[in-house]
């Protein structure tokens, strides 16, 4: 995903599972993660939902709202990141440790600090 300095605030997303619909706004998203075709979306609240749709078509909907692809199997919201273990490669995001690519390491270093310190 492309990073963007004009960010917009929030997407609002409409969740479909097999037993209800559900609007979420991207401030209540902590990061998606890739699971095969399905997509597990971690919530701010600690909760956690399994959609049917691959991580990619999330991507697409959540581009110029703040989120960023560290990982194949991982979008984070930048909203939420606290610390980066540089050895381990670890991005933490309000408690969660996600990895981050070693090909999207500079590019996501370089995100952060600009995001953090403009």
């Amino acid at each position: 995903m492309t990073h963007s300095s004009r960010d917009i605030d929030q997407v609002k997303l409409l969740i479909r599972s097999q037993q209800k619909v559900v609007v979420i706004s991207s401030n209540q998203i902590l990061a998606l993660n890739a699971a095969g075709p399905y997509t597990n979306i971690v919530l701010t609240s600690g909760r956690s939902l399994t959609i049917s749709k691959p991580l990619k078509y999330y991507e697409r909907q959540l581009q110029g709202a703040n989120f960023y692809r560290c990982h194949k199997s991982h979008l984070v919201n930048l909203k939420y990141f606290t610390e980066f273990n540089m050895i381990k490669r670890k991005a933490i995001f309000s408690g969660i440790s996600i990895p981050v690519s070693r090909r999207n390491q500079s590019e996501f270093l370089k995100i952060v600090y600009d995001k953090f310190t403009t």
